[in-house]
């Protein structure tokens, strides 16, 4: 039943044309008896149904004295005079900031502003995509942003820098692109709490692909600090046999440590890990992604970093690429990515560097050179000498 619930609320919170009624409908109630729902907005039109007082509707569009609003299946107009709107407007959180504030809902319409990463918003009214080639756009009372980067928010005073969601039923397949027949990238286990950075006809965006919203709960900061916290002191526990047994194997291709020195020694504990698996969120030995790979291994020499590779670019102090040294931070960036970084690993010395890189190679070691690495070169950091 639990599960059910859960896909029931993302189902009404899905965000696109797949469905009727559109996402995040303001509630109404008349406030009369003998209320004619009628198929056109004109008192002319045919009358569909008469409500009672006090009978609940969904208002999807405003009109000059009308409400378009839906109903048992039914969709239709009311005059507005006839309906209380309950002050219980739907709120988004921005999950892919700055967003810009449109005049009007096109991507060339005037800039009136914008909204910071977390801001949550009120929203006003729904403006559907009207084709594939199209974007859905909401109203705020500042102007129009893209639906595209915000994420449902069930509390208005909810502050904080992210957007979270809790994998209710798992393991919960990423796929390459917001579809069933897309590609499998990765999974997420069930209890996880994950970063999402947009939705997109019922699919959450997160660093690797996307994730169905049928099966997946809002969350927060706090529980997915908590959750990260508690792995962490389970992994302390058991992290000195865990580490030295498994995946020794797999060292015979590492370049043999050099000297010595903080960030040598960061590099050279990093490479231990060559051959160790790729998990999306993972942050251990038992499989690490990309930020919590270099996370791990800042935290064993007492460095805190953060946990997104976005946020380890305000870790340290800048370094050119020309002035590299092992142990020094790398972070890349994939085309198209709205993100500062999207990838990020370790500076070994020699052009080459290690990282948690895909669920099919797992930690490997890199050259500077290589194609994409070349290209999507963002910034270095340094935080240890």
């Amino acid at each position: 039943m639990k599960h059910t619930a859960a896909r029931l609320t993302a189902a009404v919170l899905l965000v696109g044309t797949m469905i009727t009624t559109p996402a995040f409908a303001l509630t109404g109630t008349v406030n009369d008896n003998g209320v004619r729902l009628r198929e056109e907005a004109s008192t002319s039109s045919t009358v569909l149904k008469s409500l009672s007082n006090g009978t609940k509707v969904e208002i999807t569009d405003t009109l000059t004295d009308w409400y378009k609003v839906s109903y048992n299946g039914k969709t239709g107009f009311i005059a507005s005079d006839y309906v209380t709107i309950k002050d219980d407007s739907t709120y988004v959180q921005v999950a892919d900031g700055p967003l810009n504030i449109r005049e009007k809902p096109t991507t060339d319409s005037k800039k009136v502003g914008s909204l910071g990463n977390g801001k949550v918003v009120k929203i006003l009214k729904l403006i559907e995509a009207k084709s594939d080639d199209e974007i859905a756009w909401y109203q705020t009372e500042e102007g129009y942003i893209a639906a595209e980067y915000v994420v449902p928010c069930d509390d208005p005073d909810r502050k904080g820098s992210a957007a979270y969601v809790k994998v209710e039923e798992g393991p919960l397949n990423i796929r390459s692109e917001p579809d069933t027949k897309s590609e499998k990238v990765g999974t997420v286990a069930a209890g996880k709490i994950i970063e999402v950075n947009g939705m997109t006809d019922g699919w959450y965006k997160i660093g690797e692909g996307y994730i169905s919203a049928d099966y997946v709960v809002q969350s927060s900061a706090d529980e997915a600090k908590a959750q990260e916290k508690k792995a962490s002191e389970s992994k302390h526990q058991g992290s000195s046999s865990s580490d030295s047994q498994s995946n020794k194997s797999t060292t015979s291709s590492v370049p043999a440590p050099q000297g010595s020195g903080a960030g040598q020694d960061i590099a050279n504990y990093a490479l231990q890990f060559v051959g160790y698996p790729y998990v999306y969120g993972g942050s251990s030995p038992k499989g690490f992604d990309c930020s919590g790979f270099t996370s791990y291994v800042y935290k064993q020499f007492g460095y805190g970093i953060s946990r997104t590779a976005s946020g380890q670019l305000d870790n340290g102090s800048s370094v050119s690429r020309g002035q590299l040294q092992p142990g020094d931070l790398v972070m890349f960036k994939k085309g198209g990515s709205s993100k500062r970084a999207s990838h990020v690993g370790i500076y070994i010395g020699g052009n080459q560097f290690v990282h948690a890189s895909t669920s099919k190679t797992g930690v490997i070691i890199s050259s500077m050179d290589s194609s994409y690495y070349a290209t999507g070169f963002v910034g270095a950091r340094r935080l240890a000498g």
